[in-house]
């Protein structure tokens, strides 16, 4: 299959274009048939310098449907979860169905990289100065997601967020259904617009796969309960055995 760039080098050249009028430190390069812009990131605050950061941006083989992949290159970052960092070294710049409220434009890599990359190391150098994030935090991982999913659909707390997403999985919203944020009211008396426009903005392959998460989740707090009611047992065993 034709890499996209080869299919529409038409696409190549506004991201060629965008990046050199808005970026001048970064550079559109191809390396062993892969995208990447890669060089020095001036990162603002209201227009204002307020560091810098070597960096390196992947585009996907099917660029822009999958999310590019963002690296820091100067090994100012610890690679650790807490520090928004994935398993394979790239930076977590938010949940990833969040896509739409973030980069709403997927043509525009100008918005990309001055919206939530900007924001990304901003908020890493906001972190080292002041110890805590200037945007507020996601948990890192599942955990983050569960909590995406409670703000969007104005829930109170991550177990309202379980309930959601086990609506989310249904193939139709029904409004006489309980409202999952425990009001006593309905679910078209209540939260019914919010938790379909959340639907609407996943989508359902990506439904799927956290409804998965959730699954798994649930399997190995089972998994979790069922050692250590195991273990009591033994002991409470032990402790009943004549000496």
């Amino acid at each position: 299959m034709s890499k996209w760039y080869v299919e529409n080098p038409t696409f190549l050249k506004e991201i060629e274009v965008e990046v050199e009028n808005n970026f001048s430190s970064l550079r559109v390069i191809l390396n062993d048939q892969k995208i990447f812009i890669r060089g020095r990131l001036d990162v603002y605050e209201q227009d204002i310098l307020y560091d810098t950061y070597g960096i390196s941006i992947e585009l996907s083989d099917d660029h822009p449907k999958t999310l590019p992949r963002v690296y820091e290159t100067g090994g100012r970052i610890p690679q650790k979860a807490k520090r928004h960092i994935n398993e394979d070294g790239s930076a977590c710049l938010f949940v990833p169905f969040e896509r739409k409220i973030f980069w709403p434009n997927p043509r525009s890599i100008g918005a990309f990289i001055g919206g939530p990359v900007n924001a990304y190391f901003y908020s890493q150098s906001f972190f080292k100065k002041n110890g805590s994030y200037p945007f507020g935090e996601r948990s890192h991982g599942i955990w983050g997601v569960f909590e995406s999913v409670r703000d969007l659909s104005g829930m109170n707390n991550l177990g309202q967020a379980l309930t959601v997403i086990d609506l989310l999985r249904k193939n139709e919203l029904k409004g006489h259904w309980p409202c999952p944020c425990q009001s006593s009211l309905l679910l078209r008396q209540c939260h019914l617009e919010k938790i379909k426009l959340l639907k609407e903005m996943i989508g359902c392959n990506d439904i799927k796969v956290i409804a998965n998460m959730v699954d798994d989740l649930k399997n190995q707090l089972a998994e979790k309960q069922r050692r250590e009611n195991q273990l009591l047992h033994q002991l409470a065993s032990g402790i009943q055995s004549p000496t």
